[in-house]
């Protein structure tokens, strides 16, 4: 009789040590999402009114790399990177001595009154791209998701970049006045090792939405970028860089 209670002892413990080390009988620790926080603030604010109104339209992004609609814009960190970029964007320009109207979502949301009021309309697409530059090696399998698919270990780096187009169009005509261009910056995950499975299939943006192993370290080059960006887009953003435009706007509005 001892001999099998300790039996039972014993097999109680094995178990108790696979559940707590992740074995197959036990669950893995879930990594926390990080909620991504994106801030700027103007170094200076000109008092003086220039007198060009321009007209906030929500940034947007280039649908490079969809799998099922599943873009850039709909997922964490980038869906906040851009929602945040729409209150810098007036804080910017409010700075810069512009008056501002909206934010709209898109250009033809503005109905005829607002491109009547505003000079300009700033269009803000964003183009990232997001690899895996550790080649298909990164990638082990592991155990059965909770959907029978294949899921996956990820041990390698992630490489961001890209750039944000800046396109100052006339609301009323559409045509365009002005473009820059500001680059996202180069810049690399530390080495990531993903403690729980990575599940959904081979599309990269589509695993960032579902896998805080993946979406966490993104975030912090993306806030650590954000700066700079804003600093760069105040930059372009001179009013002189519209002085000798404003006839024109005028005559586009009088056709």
């Amino acid at each position: 009789m001892r001999t099998q209670f300790l039996n039972i002892l014993s097999a109680i413990v094995l178990f108790v040590a696979l559940a707590g080390a992740g074995g197959s009988f036990g669950t893995t620790k879930q990594i926390p999402l990080k909620v991504p926080s994106f801030s700027w603030t103007p170094s200076k604010t000109i008092l003086e009114k220039n007198g060009l109104t321009f007209a906030v339209v929500a940034p947007s992004y280039k649908q490079v790399e969809i799998i099922d609609n599943w873009g850039y814009g709909r997922i964490e960190p980038f869906k906040s990177f851009s929602k945040s970029m729409v209150a810098d964007m007036e804080e910017l320009l409010t700075a810069r001595g512009y008056n501002i109207r909206g934010p709209f979502a898109t250009r033809d949301e503005m109905v005829y009154a607002d491109k009547q009021a505003c000079d300009l309309a700033i269009i803000i697409d964003i183009e990232p791209t997001l690899q895996n530059t550790s080649g298909n090696g990164a990638w082990k399998r592991r155990g059965a998701c909770e959907d029978k698919t294949q899921g996956y270990a990820f041990d390698g780096v992630l490489t961001l970049f890209g750039k944000i187009n800046l396109t100052a169009i006339e609301p009323i005509s559409g045509e365009k006045i002005w473009a820059k261009s500001v680059e996202i910056p180069i810049s690399e995950t530390p080495q990531i090792k993903s403690i729980q499975s990575i599940c959904g299939g081979e599309n990269l943006i589509y695993l960032i939405s579902r896998n805080p192993s993946l979406s966490n370290p993104v975030t912090e080059l993306l806030q650590t970028a954000y700066g700079d960006i804003l600093d760069k887009i105040w930059n372009h953003l001179d009013p002189n860089e519209f002085a000798r435009d404003i006839q024109r706007i005028k005559e586009l509005k009088k056709k």
